[in-house]
């Protein structure tokens, strides 16, 4: 079937989103990705484009560069992707009980080591 274009499979999307890491939480000595912190607003694919929406943590997040060449640079490497975008929102709306469950509990688990 040659000339079938195949759109990006949504859960490998997820499986990158997952690689990438928020500095922040890096410092901290529990490196979260963008999914576990809750960053990840919307993965829309529309055939072969992919458009990622993040929400940054805090207006002053100076970080926004890294998450969207991130962000870009692994879902670009999939199979079936032709262009990324990824988008950031003001740092307005994200709130803490955004995170995963597991990421509250790997948080919390590190301030008791501390």
């Amino acid at each position: 079937m040659s000339g079938v274009v195949v759109p990006p499979d949504v859960d490998r999307i997820r499986g990158c989103l997952a690689e990438v890491i928020d500095p922040c939480s890096a410092a901290t000595g529990v490196r979260l990705s963008v999914l576990d912190m809750g960053l990840v607003r919307s993965v829309e694919v529309l055939g072969d484009q992919v458009t990622v929406s993040l929400r940054l943590t805090s207006p002053m997040c100076t970080m926004a560069p890294y998450f969207i060449r991130e962000v870009e640079e692994r879902i670009a490497e999939l199979p079936g992707v032709r262009t990324v975008r990824c988008e950031t929102d003001l740092g307005l709306a994200w709130q803490p009980d955004m995170m995963t469950q597991a990421a509250i509990q790997r948080l919390a688990g590190n301030r008791r080591l501390r």
